[in-house]
């Protein structure tokens, strides 16, 4: 994920390290008084409830809530996944671990407004837009649940985002699947509100298709897989290999965002679609939100970031392109690196 700052916000200066210990502190807090938080089961009478979305027409929220409950149930008490297969006893185990782990900076329904958020130096991802951008699927194509599985395991280098991939397994599954749940539920009631915006007295056939559509999205996401096949990419690469990817560089326009050298250090601000503006990846360092690897780079230049301006290259560029470019970035790394010992 290309790292976030809202341009409007005055956010705290200060990196990684620092940013994880503010969310510690405040996460700490907020365990000491929020009711919840704690390895005890779910009560059977649930306090907590989501919000209705901004654009909610007047009077409609509670229908649109009476549709999605059965489907969703509530932020303490979810249903099952569309995808994963886990069960809703493992989604509400990891609403539990979610609710430990994960929402004092991603807040309660995943929208980025966690408590913690305010003071970190990068704007928390909202997942309620429906816009992830670490994956192997195409652009408008939902992720694939091992998409998800694997931001979570690794986390995103030089940001925020830790890696939970000392976790128990099935922790991380579990909070993966309560992932889902959040996602699907906001996307669904994204696409419950045209049709009460036309009235109270909405056919059930039309909300029952609405609901299947989002599910379909997301079970449609293995058909959406986008990645170019080069079992050879992570072996050393020839000089003339490095060289026609340097010239793709600059003819594909990546200098123009990225810079000649690969830093983005003189780039122009560039903002994503939720008005926040991008740190650029510096591959002269290594450092990338989704790691500095073939694999990763692979995956970006294929199927791009959405809801940024790294746009997808997949009918750009063929195989051999690909392997040249991702080879390319990959020297810079290990140029850099040459260079600093020298």
């Amino acid at each position: 994920m290309l790292e976030l700052l809202r341009p409007e916000a005055k956010r705290p200066r200060g990196g990684p390290l620092k940013d994880w210990a503010t969310a510690a502190l405040v996460t700490a807090l907020a365990l000491a008084g929020s009711p919840g938080c704690g390895d005890s089961a779910p009560q059977a009478q649930d306090p907590w409830s989501y919000a209705p979305a901004a654009d909610t027409p007047p009077g409609a929220a509670a229908a649109i809530a009476r549709e999605l409950e059965p489907r969703f149930g509530t932020p303490r008490l979810p249903e099952a996944p569309v995808v994963g297969g886990g069960g809703a006893e493992r989604a509400r185990h990891g609403a539990r671990r979610y609710q430990q782990l994960c929402l004092h900076c991603h807040g309660t329904e995943g929208r980025g407004d966690g408590p913690a958020a305010a003071f970190l130096s990068r704007a928390v991802p909202d997942f309620g837009r429906g816009i992830f951008k670490y994956k192997s699927t195409r652009p408008g194509s939902a992720p694939l649940r091992s998409d998800l599985l694997r931001t979570v395991r690794t986390g995103l280098p030089g940001s925020p985002m830790p890696a939970f991939s000392g976790h128990p397994s099935e922790d991380v599954e579990a909070v993966v699947d309560y992932l889902i749940v959040l996602a699907t539920r906001a996307e669904s009631e994204r696409a419950l509100i045209p049709l009460f915006r036309l009235g109270a007295n909405v056919p059930a056939d039309a909300v029952v298709n609405a609901l299947d559509s989002v599910a379909e999205r997301w079970r449609d996401a293995e058909r959406h897989v986008s990645l170019a096949s080069l079992p050879s990419l992570e072996r050393p690469a020839a000089d003339r290999s490095i060289e026609r990817g340097r010239a793709l560089f600059t003819e594909k326009g990546c200098v123009v965002c990225h810079g000649a050298d690969g830093s983005g250090r003189d780039a122009a601000p560039l903002f994503d679609a939720a008005g926040h503006r991008i740190v650029l990846p510096d591959f002269t360092v290594g450092r990338t939100r989704s790691g500095m690897n073939a694999s990763s780079l692979l995956r970006t230049i294929t199927n791009g970031i959405e809801g940024s301006p790294m746009v997808s290259f997949a009918t750009a560029l063929g195989d051999e392109d690909m392997a040249d470019l991702v080879r390319y970035l990959l020297n810079l790394d290990r140029t850099a690196r040459r260079e600093r010992r020298e």
